[in-house]
């Protein structure tokens, strides 16, 4: 729909903004925990369309290299800083 397109290319518009002075960083890649399976890579890019289509919330359990366990997505900062970009509930 019209509201998932514009999300789509806002969440690209600000992945590719360049912060002069700031490191290139790759994109993580994360795994989900669906009906007690892991589930993925998927990039973030994946993880805000499923948090937008509800597919996933700030409960459901994750994890990416370099985390020593996983853990609630509400609980991690990158993914709180994705659901920052989703707009509002109608």
């Amino acid at each position: 729909n019209i509201a998932q397109q514009m999300v789509a290319s806002m969440n690209q518009t600000m992945h590719n903004m360049k912060v002069p002075g700031s490191m290139e960083l790759p994109d993580k890649n994360w795994y989900i925990a669906i009906d007690g399976q892991p589930s993925g890579p998927y990039t973030e890019s994946k993880i805000s369309s499923m948090l937008l289509d509800k597919k996933i919330t700030i409960e459901s359990l994750m994890w990416c290299n370099g985390m020593s366990g996983w853990r609630r997505a509400g609980e991690i900062p990158e993914i709180l800083r994705l659901l920052t970009l989703l707009p509002p509930a109608l």
